[in-house]
């Protein structure tokens, strides 16, 4: 691997050649970018890197190459970097009574001065910033700190060079940024691993995962042997403690945040904090949203197919599908059953639903009208029959109806007409599949 040199330490440098070789060489950075020559006098080529430092100051690379090039060949002779990076990070901790002892050492790629560390708590109320110095040339670093500086808990380490003249204060980075790293320090659990489920429920259920307003009621949470918590709701800060708890599970009743998950415009997170730690555990929704909507219309003898295909966060409960036509005026509706299923199939009278455009929508109880703002709403365009002849499909013997109906179908993403033949969408690659047999499960009583 070739030598790799800090920008600021370049300077007067002499390369030895072979002796036969008489004129001129280069050294070139990275990719030509910029050429010097030097001039070669017995045997020694000498090149003066401050050429360079324009493009240097310039470039958005950590790591430049530079090359010597000699008649037709060349080759990297080494790499200047313009760039501090620290990498290699290990961290240590333990506690010692109230205090916790953090020692940390990393590698430095580069050169710096007046280096500083922080450690920014992530989602810990109790911690703020610490910031500690780093001497010059040094790699490592101990810290002793109370416990009630560095609570247990997620932080983001920064290094940083601290500016002596300048009076503004440190701003936390976003995590990702160059030379910030994530560590966390003392006792985390892994909640991914714990389970939960309502009670009188036979199956326990994963981290993380979601849960409808009307379930709530009493939850045990199974935890690891020495775990203890209360359970917090996210955006309000409201803490329930366990009504019981054992060595290996806590029992809670959600429906002290019933109000206040009704009251939210958006679902609402479960949390179970550990001493200063919160982990997310699960989500309470209370509005029914619907996702990835899409429709496929097929003639069915003297009746119309719907067969509709969505996703959900959450499997509510009192779910209807509603058809409208386009004036607004009426609407039939189906119970879609309770239960995980988000596919279904709806079949009408072609003599009642004519060519034309509908709204699909999705809905619990009595509801408005569409707004048409596309919420657990889709447009869907039942297509004109075009009485052609009938058809034989490529690989079946099958013929189509005597009067087959040629439909037009629609990208859901972008709402454009695909095209006849392809049924695929240019932008996206949407595709309408051959009409598939469905389980009769799927069908939906008429309320």
């Amino acid at each position: 691997m070739a030598k790799e040199i800090w920008h600021e330490d370049i300077g007067e440098i002499e390369v030895k050649v072979p002796s036969s070789i008489d004129g001129l060489v280069r050294l070139s950075l990275e990719e030509d970018r910029q050429v010097i020559p030097g001039p070669v006098k017995n045997g020694i080529a000498t090149f003066n890197l401050c050429s360079f430092l324009d493009s240097l100051r310039t470039s958005r690379t950590d790591v430049l190459e530079v090359k010597l090039s000699v008649i037709d060949v060349s080759c990297v002779l080494f790499s200047i970097r313009t760039q501090w990076r620290v990498v290699n990070i290990g961290v240590n901790n333990w506690e010692e009574g109230d205090l916790r002892i953090v020692r940390l050492n990393w590698t430095d790629l580069g050169k710096a001065s007046n280096r500083v560390l922080r450690l920014w708590p992530q989602d810990i109320p109790a911690a703020t910033m610490s910031h500690f110095t780093v001497k010059d040339g040094a790699s490592q670093l101990k810290i002793v700190a109370p416990l009630k500086s560095l609570p247990a808990g997620s932080y983001l380490l920064q290094f940083d060079v601290d500016n002596p003249w300048s009076n503004e204060e440190a701003t936390r980075p976003e995590a990702g940024l160059m030379n910030c790293h994530e560590i966390v320090l003392g006792e985390i659990w892994d909640v991914s691993t714990f389970e939960w489920r309502l009670q009188g429920e036979r199956v326990w259920r994963v981290i993380p995962s979601a849960i409808w307003h009307e379930d709530l009621g009493i939850m045990e949470l199974l935890v690891p042997s020495g775990f203890s918590g209360n359970l917090r709701l996210k955006h309000t800060g409201q803490v329930q403690p366990s009504i019981l708890a054992n060595d290996n599970m806590l029992v809670f009743d959600l429906t002290q945040f019933y109000e206040a998950v009704l009251s939210s415009d958006s679902p609402s997170v479960i949390q179970i904090q550990c001493g200063t730690v919160r982990y997310d555990l699960f989500t309470i929704h209370s509005r029914w949203d619907v996702q990835d909507l899409v429709y496929h219309i097929y003639p069915d003898g003297d009746k119309w197919e719907f067969h509709i295909i969505w996703q959900e966060q959450c499997n509510a409960t009192g779910r209807y599908l509603r058809v409208w036509p386009g004036d607004f005026q009426s609407f039939e509706d189906w119970v879609i059953p309770d239960g995980d299923d988000t596919k279904v199939i709806v079949r009408v009278p072609r003599e009642k639903y004519p060519a034309g455009r509908y709204i699909i929508q999705f809905a619990q109880g009595e509801s408005d009208k569409p707004n048409l703002e596309g919420r657990n709403e889709l447009y869907a365009d039942i297509p004109i029959s075009t009485g052609q002849p009938g058809y034989r499909t490529r690989r079946s013997s099958k013929r189509g109806h005597k009067n087959p109906v040629l439909p037009e179908y629609k990208c859901p993403r972008h709402n454009l007409i695909l095209p006849i033949g392809t049924n695929r969408c240019d932008i996206c690659g949407y595709k309408v599949e051959r009409h598939k047999t469905w389980s009769t499960s799927h069908l939906l009583v008429r309320r």
